[in-house]
């Protein structure tokens, strides 16, 4: 297992496929830099099973967070969305964009968010 912090996005490749967790909401303010990290991991990952989004601490998605989400969807990335907060979760159900990602309630260990430097 390797693991690897850019920005907001802390990236492990497991055995189960390339999990990002991100460390807080994704909106307009971020979603450029992390549509170009997730893509460029994914671009490099050898094994691509799939690219499992840890949103445990994410609070907020906004219109461009879905972009970016929608863009890898696009791109033929496989996504599972895990550990959705409330308002994410409302926020796909009630646009019926849940259907386009595999959602897990749980993906396993939920890492502590990081601390402002």
């Amino acid at each position: 297992m390797h693991t690897h912090t850019k920005q907001d996005v802390t990236l492990t490749h497991e055995e189960r496929g390339l999990v990002a967790r991100l460390a807080g909401d994704l909106s307009i303010f971020n979603a450029a830099e992390i549509h170009r990290i997730l893509s460029e991991a994914w671009r490099h990952e050898t094994s691509r099973p799939e690219l499992i989004v840890n949103l445990a601490h994410t609070r907020h998605i906004d219109s461009s967070g879905v972009g970016v989400l929608l863009q890898l969807v696009r791109d033929g990335v496989p996504i599972t969305l895990c550990n959705l907060q409330a308002s994410p979760r409302r926020l796909l159900d009630r646009t019926g964009l849940a259907t386009l990602f595999r959602v897990d309630t749980d993906c396993g260990e939920v890492p502590a968010p990081r601390q402002a430097a």
